[in-house]
């Protein structure tokens, strides 16, 4: 009886530490976002952010509302190098096929909510600004 214990006591203990183990890999396969909402103030067309991605496993998301026809102006700013951003339309398509933008403009396709991820494969933590400009349309 003892044995039978021991033993399922030593498969839970495997079992719970495979679940550990792939919820980790996955955790540092994937990494996590931080996500905002970026508003304009009354009467503005632009904004500025400024933020700390504090390694490579997190993104920064920011989310925004635009209108089809508008033009977007995109600018990331960084001492660092290795950090990029990628624009999805309301739809989640891809602005851009690049995923490592650093400066971004057109027209948009879609009325909604854009997303703006930034993320870095710096080492260490990666300051920056980024400039969101909407023009009214035309």
């Amino acid at each position: 009886m003892k044995q039978v214990i021991q033993r399922t006591l030593l498969v839970a203990a495997i079992l719970a530490a495979l679940v550990l183990a792939g919820a980790l890999t996955a955790a540092a396969q994937h990494g996590y976002r931080v996500t905002k909402r970026v508003t304009f103030k009354s009467g503005q067309i632009s904004t500025s952010v400024r933020g700390t991605i504090p390694n490579t496993l997190e993104g920064h998301e920011y989310v925004f509302r635009a209108r089809k026809g508008q033009t977007l102006l995109v600018k990331l700013s960084s001492a660092k190098k290795e950090i990029g951003f990628f624009i999805q339309t309301p739809d989640g398509e891809m602005l851009d096929q690049e995923t490592a933008l650093q400066r971004w403009s057109g027209e948009l396709p879609a009325s909604g909510d854009y997303h703006l991820v930034i993320n870095t494969l710096a080492q260490g933590a990666a300051r920056y600004t980024l400039e969101i400009q909407i023009a009214s349309d035309i």
